[in-house]
Formats: C-alpha cells, sequence, structure tokens
C-alpha cells in the first residue's frame, strides 16, 4: 500500500507539471486534480477488496487441500454414490426375479383357469346327460294325494294314443304351489330314451295337428338352466327369422338353417385373442399357456396356447395335442408357436408361399402317384404373405433360449441302457405282439434268422443283383403302354434311388410255450429265460427303396377299390365287429383259426389269377387297362432281393419271394376265388 502511494503522488505531480504547461486556468486545473484523485482512490479500494478475495482463495485452496477439508467429503459422497448404485442394481435384479415369479405365478393360474374351466365344461356335460331320459310335463291337473306316474301313464294312453308299455323310473312335481288352482310342472324320468323321444314327438305330432286334442299339455326335454335360457334366446330368434320366411330348426343349444345346414351365430366379428409369447414362462407338458386369461367374444372363447418348436411336425402334433386336451373345452383353440431352427423356418415359409401359390388355381393332373419337387415360388407375388413371413424369420430369430433338458432317469439307469447299447453280443427287438422288449443273443438271433431263410420252400439264394434288370422291365413297361399313365406317374415309377431292402425278424414271444410258462410263473416285471428253443420270429422286409416298392405302392392304390368288393372282405377288428349281431342264441360257437405263414403259403400263379378274377369283375373301378395292370403285377411278384445281417456287415445272399405289393388286397381275392 506504501508503494501505492508514492506512485499516485508521483503521478500527482507529473499530471500537475503537465496541466500546468497547457492551461493557465487555475479552477479548472483544480477540478480536473481533484476528479483525478477520486479515481485514484477508487483504484485503491478496488485493489483493496482483490487482496482480500486473493487471500480468501487461498485459505479455500488449503482448506481444499487438507485432510480434513472437502476433499474427504466429496470422497465420501462418491463412496456412498457407488454404494446406492450398487443397492439399486440389487432391487432392480430383486425386481426383475420376482417379475418372473409373477409371471409363473401367472401362467399357473392361467393353467388352473383353464382346468377349472374344462371341469366345469365337463360338469356341465355330465349334468345334461343325466337329464338325458328326463322330460318336463306342463299343464296337468294338480290333485291331492294323486299319483304322479299313474296320471302320466293314463295321458300317455288317453290323450297320446301310445299303446307300448312307457316305463317310468320316476315322477315329482318341481317348485311351491302357490294356491289351489295352480298346477306345477312334473318331472318325469324315463326308463329309457327312446321312450322319452316317442312320447316327446307324438305330443308334437298331435298339437301340430290340433292343439285341442292335447287338453293344455306340453311335454318338452329337460335341460340344464343355461342351456334352458340360451334355448329362449333361440327361440326368440327362431321367431323373427319364421316372419321373413326363413325355416330354422333348434337342436340342443343351436339354431340351424334348414335349408344350407348351416349353424346361426349372433354376430360375426374377429376373435380378439391376444398371446404374449414368453420363453421365461413356466411349460405345463409340451406346451406353454402365454395368454393371462381366456377371451370371451361373439357367445365363443377362444384358448391361445404358444409353443417353440424346432420342427413342422411339432406344430402339426401340438396342434393334435390341443385338440385331444382339456383345453378343448373351448370354442376355438388358437397355436401360437415359433421355430428355433432356422431351416425349418425357410420350410414353412416355403409352404406357405406354395399354399398362396397353388390355391387360386387348380393344377392337378389325375395322378395318384407323383415326385417330391422342391418348388420354391417367387416371394412377394402376395404383400401381406411377405410382411407375415418376414415378421415370423425376426421373430423365430430372437430370443432363442437354449435349454439344457434334464435326463429323467437315475445315472445308474442311465448308465446300464449305454451300457447295452454299446454292448455288441445282444440285439433288442420289439415283441411281435404285446409291445414287450426282447433282449436276446445275436448270436441266438442269426441262427433264427438264417433257419428262417434257408427254408427252400420260401426262400432262394441270389448270384447277383437284379435291381438293374427289374428296373429296366419296368421301364420297357411303361414306355410300351405309355397312354395308361401321366407323367408324373411315369417320372415317380422311373427315376429314384434304388436300394437294396432290409431283413429282420420280430420274435413271436406270445407263440413261444417255454416264455409263456414262465411268465405265469413269475411276478417280476421281465423274465430271463435261456435261448428257448420253440420261439419263432415273424420275418419282415424293409423296402422303402427296392425297386418294387413305387410300383407296389401305384398296385396297392389300384387294388384297394377293388379288395372291398370281395364278399368276404373285412378291413379289421372294427369292421369285423359290425358283421356280429347284436344278439346271438346261447349256444354260438365263434371259431378262429391261425393260419402259419399266411402271405408266405399263397402261391404266386394262384395269388395273380385271383386277382386277375378281380380286376375282371370290376373293371370300371381299376382305372387302367387290365393287361397293363397284369404286367405290373407280375413284375412286383417277382422274387425281391434284400440283405441280411451277418458278423458285422451286410451281405447280398439271400432273395425273398414276398407279395409286397397290396398283400391285404390279394389276401382275400386269393380266398374269394378258392371259394368259387
Amino acid at each position: 500500500m506504501q508503494m501505492a502511494d508514492t506512485d499516485m503522488t508521483e503521478t500527482e505531480s507529473s499530471l500537475e507539471q503537465n496541466l500546468g504547461e497547457y492551461s493557465d486556468d487555475q479552477t479548472f486545473n483544480n477540478k480536473l486534480l481533484s476528479g483525478i484523485i477520486g479515481i485514484q482512490q477508487t483504484l485503491n479500494s478496488l485493489i483493496i477488496k482483490f487482496e482480500t478475495q486473493n487471500e480468501e482463495i487461498h485459505g479455500i485452496k488449503n482448506d481444499i487441500y487438507a485432510k480434513d477439508g472437502i476433499e474427504d467429503r466429496l470422497q465420501a459422497v462418491a463412496t456412498e454414490t457407488e454404494d446406492q448404485t450398487t443397492m439399486i442394481a440389487e432391487v432392480r435384479n430383486q425386481n426383475t426375479n420376482l417379475t418372473t415369479e409373477l409371471n409363473l405365478m401367472k401362467s399357473y393360474v392361467v393353467h388352473l383357469e383353464t382346468r377349472l374351466d374344462c371341469q366345469q365344461s365337463q360338469i356341465a356335460n355330465l349334468v345334461e346327460r343325466s337329464m338325458r331320459e328326463n322330460a318336463i310335463v306342463i299343464g296337468v291337473h294338480e290333485r291331492k294325494d294323486e299319483n304322479v306316474k299313474a296320471e302320466l301313464k293314463l295321458i300317455f294312453k288317453n290323450v297320446l294314443k301310445i299303446t307300448e308299455n312307457i316305463k317310468i323310473d320316476r315322477a315329482h312335481r318341481i317348485g311351491t304351489q302357490t294356491n289351489q288352482n295352480s298346477t306345477r310342472p312334473i318331472v318325469v324320468k324315463f326308463h329309457d330314451y327312446n321312450d322319452r323321444e316317442h312320447v316327446i314327438n307324438t305330443a308334437r305330432t298331435i298339437g301340430k295337428q290340433n292343439k285341442d286334442l292335447l287338453n293344455g299339455i306340453y311335454i318338452t326335454p329337460q335341460f340344464p338352466d343355461d342351456m334352458r335360457e340360451n334355448r329362449k334366446r333361440l327361440v326368440q330368434k327362431q321367431k323373427e327369422y319364421k316372419e321373413i320366411d326363413v325355416d330354422t330348426k333348434i337342436k340342443g343349444s343351436s339354431l340351424f338353417f334348414s335349408k344350407s345346414g348351416s349353424k346361426y351365430v349372433e354376430k360375426v366379428s374377429t376373435p380378439k385373442a391376444l398371446a404374449i409369447f414368453d420363453t421365461s414362462k413356466s411349460k405345463f407338458g409340451l406346451f406353454e399357456q402365454t395368454s393371462s386369461n381366456e377371451v370371451n367374444d361373439n357367445g365363443h372363447t377362444y384358448c391361445v396356447t404358444a409353443a417353440v418348436t424346432t420342427t413342422y411336425a411339432e406344430v402339426r402334433e401340438a396342434a393334435r395335442q390341443i385338440m385331444q386336451g382339456p383345453v378343448s373345452a373351448c370354442t376355438y383353440n388358437t397355436l401360437v408357436y415359433r421355430f428355433t431352427d432356422k431351416d425349418d423356418t425357410d420350410e414353412f415359409c416355403r409352404k406357405l408361399r406354395l399354399r398362396e401359390f397353388f390355391g387360386n388355381t387348380n393344377h392337378e393332373d389325375g395322378s395318384l402317384v407323383r415326385n417330391k419337387k422342391g418348388t420354391n415360388p417367387q416371394p412377394n407375388r402376395d404383400k401381406h404373405l411377405e410382411e407375415y413371413i418376414n415378421c415370423l424369420k425376426q421373430t423365430a430369430n430372437t430370443n432363442i433360449v437354449d435349454s439344457h433338458v434334464k435326463s429323467n432317469l437315475p445315472k445308474s439307469q442311465q448308465k446300464t441302457i449305454k451300457k447295452l447299447q454299446n454292448d455288441e453280443s445282444i440285439i433288442i427287438k420289439e415283441a411281435d405282439k404285446g409291445g414287450g422288449i426282447v433282449i436276446m443273443d445275436k448270436d441266438h438271433y442269426k441262427d433264427m434268422v438264417l433257419n428262417q431263410l434257408e427254408d427252400g420252400v420260401f426262400y432262394q439264394k441270389l448270384n447277383g443283383n437284379r435291381d438293374k434288370s427289374t428296373m429296366s422291365k419296368i421301364r420297357k413297361l411303361i414306355k410300351e403302354y405309355s397312354d395308361n399313365l401321366t407323367d408324373k406317374e411315369k417320372d415317380y415309377l422311373k427315376n429314384f434311388e434304388v436300394k437294396t431292402s432290409n431283413f429282420y425278424g420280430l420274435p413271436k414271444i406270445h407263440k413261444s410255450k417255454e416264455i409263456q410258462d414262465h411268465v405265469e410263473n413269475c411276478d417280476s416285471m421281465y423274465i430271463k429265460i435261456n435261448r428257448p428253443t420253440d420261439l419263432k420270429i415273424r420275418p419282415i422286409i424293409a423296402g422303402p427303396s427296392c425297386s418294387t416298392q413305387r410300383l407296389s405302392n401305384l398296385l396297392d392304390i389300384l387294388l384297394k377299390p377293388l379288395c372291398i368288393k370281395v364278399p368276404s372282405f373285412v378291413r379289421d377288428d372294427m369292421d369285423f365287429l359290425n358283421y356280429i349281431p347284436d344278439r346271438v342264441p346261447l349256444d354260438t360257437i365263434l371259431v378262429s383259426f391261425d393260419v402259419i405263414s399266411l402271405y408266405t403259403n399263397i402261391p404266386h400263379e394262384l395269388g395273380l389269377k385271383a386277382v386277375q378274377y378281380c380286376m375282371a369283375q370290376a373293371q370300371m373301378l381299376l382305372g387302367l387297362e387290365q393287361t397293363y395292370a397284369q404286367k405290373l403285377l407280375q413284375i412286383a411278384e417277382e422274387k425281391t432281393k434284400c440283405k441280411i445281417w451277418t458278423r458285422n456287415k451286410y451281405n447280398d445272399i439271400v432273395n425273398l419271394m414276398t407279395k409286397e405289393p397290396s398283400k391285404e388286397d390279394k389276401t382275400p381275392a386269393y380266398y374269394y376265388l378258392l371259394t368259387k
């Protein structure tokens, strides 16, 4: 400050000298000097303030860098912030877990609701079935100490003129009598449903002719309460249609149009079912329920089921199980599925485009068989379809969760299964009947197969491969009768990869007396017996790509219409039951015959003759020139080469004389010819 004052004094002296040189006006000089001095004082005060602030800044800086200053406090704040961030992350994680658990609980609630609705539907169905023989009779005068059953039988006899004996299990009035003149309805349970229908239809017929003949009596089936309310609405709707000359009919709880047979729906609208796919939700069986609730709209209930699939076959299986499962109690079931494999997604999209490509035009040429083509229609033919396909592909490639499926077997059993799988001394086969599992010594199985094949009556060894000669005969015959087949049928019969058939046998444990004796004397889950001497095998040729397989398939299609024309034809066990009368005399004896080697015991020549006879009798059903069909059948009847297992390799040594094309079709024809 002293230095500043000295500088200012020197400045004042210098200014006085300069002003004295430029002005002789003393008053002006004094005023100017006073102003300058004031400015100087102001500057001095500012300098003092700046120095004070400088000292404060130094003090603050010292406080900041001090150990117990703001730096420590800032560090504490930073630490607390990190702790709070960690806590927030933990809370978020807990919230995510709680959300997942909530979704699981919602899914379980949906599952329970579906089960509950299914049970309610089943209960309603049981109630309806319990009323199947019930009827309501209205308008019968009520008397004290009356016998309701006797009153009803008199009405049936005198009013309805029913002469048959109508048996009534029970009958009673319902409701409370309000006054002496009121008549309460009667609930009657008939012993037989047909009796109820007979009474109701008779009353309805008489009522249409003359209502006065019924004396005010009205008879109707008894329905559950909800069904009765629904029928009331339908009756009102039926009256509305009658006014505009539209004939309708009420059946159960539905209204049908008599002319078209279609079902009446109160309104037509788009289902509002909404499914939100979430892979975190728990699965119930094969599927996972993803709709929060069932959607009720248009008088219907829509249930949504979602499934992650890897193949298109699983989609079809999902749809099949939905239709068979409890959820089928809903009016409509919606399946939402997503592929986890890109290849399967592409294949599904290809099929969608094929459906659109062939959907609007008729591309059929009458071919019974054809080769599969890898046709892939050009995209962008249909804008809406392509939008759906793009959305499907994007969805399929996102949120795919690879989950490890745990085995449901203990480790000891898993090891045992692997050990059996790798055991080269045994062979595992399914039993011919009963679905049992048979584990045999491979040498014993080989001996049984060779004993079967060494029978010279039915089998013959070959020295060479006859596939080429067989295919040559087929091509030559197709060329000779080219007008009898379409181009696609010709391509199907000629162009495919020929493979030698495989021969194997299934053990007939139900025909082995030694095994059956052990079963009767053993209460274990399995039995162990050392090479039963009377065990036989059922010979089977697996030839899905043999030279005559496709020809056999075509012949099978052609001969099936002829087969059902044979008087002795029986399709299967259920068809056989249709031929048995409902009631038979007490002394009736049902006899069955067990034919050993049924198909192989039919002589080739006689089998061909039987089929030719049936073709001649029903030429119009054959759909092919008879001579051409006979030649095709002769080729298919030729010896078919197969291969058998021996010492871990396949040797082309054995040929089977099989009736490969449609053996089921020729058998009834053969026995029909024998009866002629």
